[in-house]
Order: C-alpha cells, then structure tokens, then sequence
C-alpha cells in the first residue's frame, strides 16, 4: 500500500512538470527498484538530482529507517522538495539541499 498523502505530493510533482508523463503508479514502481537496491543499507542515503522527488521520495516512504538527503541544483524544485518534506511531517529523517554536485 502506498500512502495517499506521498502519492499526492509525486501528482502535485508532476503537475508542475517536475516529473514526465508517465502514471504515477508506474513512477511509484519503477522508484521501489531503488528500495529494493538499498538492501541492507543503513544510515543515511542521498538522491542526488532529486528533481521531483523521484525516487527519493518514494525510498523515505518506503524505508522509514534511513534518514535521506534530497539534492538538487535547481531552487525551484527543492524549494518544493522541502515544502513537501514538511507537509509529510518527515523533517526528523529527510533533508533538502539545492547544491550542484
């Protein structure tokens, strides 16, 4: 099950065309190979070009125990990243920073 909330945020995402045209489901599913890629990985993990939160967005929500750092370069799209990040409560464990990497 995927939460109603997150899904809303990658809609909202994609909307501001942060992410393509694709259904957010299958942005949903093709994000959870990432999860599963994590594995046994512990501690803190960093998307790197977050853009619209794909698919760091998806690994918080589905990994609860990492703690992640989303990166982008442009403003706009972590100015919306770190909006959302504090909509879905998840501050304590996912953090925004535009920086070019």
């Amino acid at each position: 099950m995927f939460d109603p909330d997150v899904r809303a945020v990658l809609e909202e995402s994609q909307r501001l065309g942060f992410l393509g045209e694709r259904d957010i489901s299958d942005v949903i599913e093709h994000a959870r190979a990432f999860v599963e890629a994590l594995g046994d990985v512990s501690g803190t993990v960093a998307d790197l070009g977050s853009g619209g939160g794909v698919p760091g967005l998806v690994i918080a929500h589905d990994r609860p125990d990492l703690k992640l750092v989303l990166v982008d370069r442009r403003e706009k799209r972590t100015d919306f990243l770190d909006r959302m990040v504090r909509r879905l409560r998840w501050t304590d464990r996912v953090s925004v920073v535009c920086s070019d990497v």
